[in-house]
């Protein structure tokens, strides 16, 4: 039953873990919760790594009555509570380990039937789905491509639109922001909802992709204005988003060519492009517009994207640059993500007319 695995353990082999310490504790008697730990590896030949041992800490902690300890260090508020229990009740410690194997399976059991949900979603609708998983910059790779995975841009105008797709989600998810006058991006904050507005979008935003997350290391060793930072993460940024979705089973290579073989990542399922443009090109007629949306109509116009496919982007032709974003919700956030897709803009229109480009 018990698995030896590397790094953490998942929440049902916790809770296996767990039962066994409950077990082991009830049996002999054992008061410090590292004895049982160490007598449990020996007798099941497990290893239980610090990483692991710090989970088994965290869990039971999560199982004491609410005003015990100070929350910071688990292991000592264990500790200490089982500690003045001990003398006058033999089995506290199993009784503890009791309560967080239940809360555990419970933990467990919803995961299981959160897992199944999503399953059965991906069966029922799985465009619908794999749109529900991907964030603004995967999404603005998907419909940067065609349906077989054919870049429609340039690489140097798709990285420097993924580039700004990832300083958006950084933005919208309060990481960071920019500063108007100076175009210096400043540490973030995200703003309050303005009085009497609708929450119309997920509280909290959505946490940035992988992508975002390390173009922000690449952000936090410059300290030049927006626009050359652009160019900066637009060098590395493709293949990350590229990397990311094939992980997640978003897109998949395909070889091509009978001379000369070129390998293009199409999306999974088919149709997903398409089915992006129909929402983006559905949120438009909304207000408030949702700001990941309003972003991504924005970088479409921005990189010449809705030039190249007409589906969905109708609503687009009637835009001006800057439209999408003055119908989304917060004012401040909107402005810095205004600016954001001008720079974009402006690095776009340097690269098509440079030489060589």
């Amino acid at each position: 039953m018990l698995l030896t695995v590397n790094g953490p353990r998942t929440t049902r082999e916790l809770a296996e873990l767990i039962k066994a310490l409950m077990d082991w504790s009830a049996e002999s008697a054992y008061g410090d919760l590292d004895d049982v730990l160490t007598q449990v590896a020996k007798r099941f030949h497990i290893t239980v790594s610090d990483q692991q041992r710090d989970q088994v800490y965290a869990a039971v902690a999560d199982a004491l009555p609410a005003d015990t300890g100070d929350g910071e260090d688990p292991t000592a508020d264990v500790t200490a509570w089982v500690a003045a229990r001990l003398p006058y009740e033999p089995q506290v410690l199993s009784a503890l380990l009791m309560n967080s194997w239940m809360d555990l399976c419970s933990q467990a059991e919803a995961e299981a039937t959160r897992a199944n949900e999503e399953r059965e979603r991906a069966e029922r609708d799985p465009i619908a789905e794999a749109i529900r998983h991907l964030t603004l910059t995967g999404r603005y790779y998907v419909v940067a491509h065609n349906g077989r995975g054919k870049p429609l841009l340039s690489e140097a105008v798709i990285g420097l639109g993924l580039a700004a797709g990832a300083v958006a989600e950084l933005i919208i998810a309060g990481r960071i922001g920019v500063e108007i006058r100076t175009h210096q991006l400043v540490d973030g904050s995200l703003p309050e909802n303005p009085p009497g507005t609708p929450d119309t979008e997920a509280s909290p935003p959505p946490a940035p992709s992988q992508a975002a997350e390390g173009a922000l290391e690449d952000l936090r060793k410059q300290t030049v204005p927006l626009r050359d930072q652009l160019s900066v993460v637009a060098a590395g940024i493709e293949e990350r988003v590229r990397a990311e979705l094939l992980e997640s089973g978003l897109i998949t290579p395909e070889t091509r060519g009978m001379l000369r073989e070129r390998v293009y990542y199409a999306p999974v399922p088919r149709g997903l492009a398409k089915a992006i443009r129909a929402l983006v090109g559905g949120a438009l007629y909304s207000d408030p517009i949702p700001s990941a949306d309003a972003v991504l109509a924005e970088l479409a116009i921005a990189t010449g994207l809705d030039a190249k496919q007409t589906g969905g982007w109708d609503r687009l032709s009637s835009m001006n640059r800057g439209d999408a974003l003055a119908k989304t919700r917060r004012a401040e956030t909107a402005a810095q993500l205004k600016l954001l897709v001008d720079l974009t803009a402006a690095e776009v229109d340097a690269v098509v007319i440079s030489p060589g480009s």
